[in-house]
């Protein structure tokens, strides 16, 4: 007798069109904020467009397919509304592994400066969680459900604030003031 073993005879995708089948969640449960999952390993190219996504974490999920170079997300009810720069900011920032957005190359400075964009945005939001009190983790979950990439991107780009009292510039400052000059 032959043994068939479905598992090993399913190819797992590089390229997954999504586009219009009414999608409304996106979730994988099997890691945590900031893990990869296991799920479609070699997932390189998405296109989740004409769906009925709604929110931001559930596009943040999308940081968990550690392969995702590519990703189109062109109306959903995210964009109802919203400028499309500050569309294309959410999503640069919440996906982080994409070089390529709705047909568009990231520009080389683009991801950078999306980036400090987002953590001007929330820091202060971040900074009001006082994380030295007793149950501060409790505190942060909200935060870090709907900002999962936040401190990753704190990390990356350093403080916005030399003594976190809003006091002296840092280097995302001087980033910032470079970009202008």
């Amino acid at each position: 007798t032959t043994q068939l073993n479905v598992a090993e005879s399913i190819q797992i995708p590089r390229y997954l069109n999504l586009q219009g089948c009414s999608l409304q969640d996106i979730t994988f449960p099997d890691c945590c904020i900031g893990g990869k999952s296991e799920l479609f390993p070699t997932l390189s190219r998405l296109n989740i467009s004409d769906n009925c996504i709604r929110s931001w974490q559930h596009v943040a999920e999308l940081d968990k397919q550690p392969a995702l170079r590519e990703l189109r997300l062109m109306r959903n009810p995210l964009d109802e509304g919203k400028k499309q720069d500050y569309i294309r900011e959410m999503i640069i920032v919440n996906v982080g592994g994409i070089i390529k957005l709705n047909g568009s190359h990231l520009g080389p400075n683009e991801r950078k400066n999306c980036e400090i964009s987002y953590l001007w945005k929330y820091y202060p939001e971040w900074l009001a969680v006082d994380r030295e009190s007793e149950g501060s983790q409790q505190l942060l979950k909200p935060f870090m459900k709907s900002h999962p990439r936040f401190e990753v991107l704190l990390q990356k780009h350093g403080p916005l604030y030399n003594n976190e009292k809003n006091t002296a510039p840092s280097k995302i400052n001087e980033k910032l003031i470079g970009r202008f000059l």
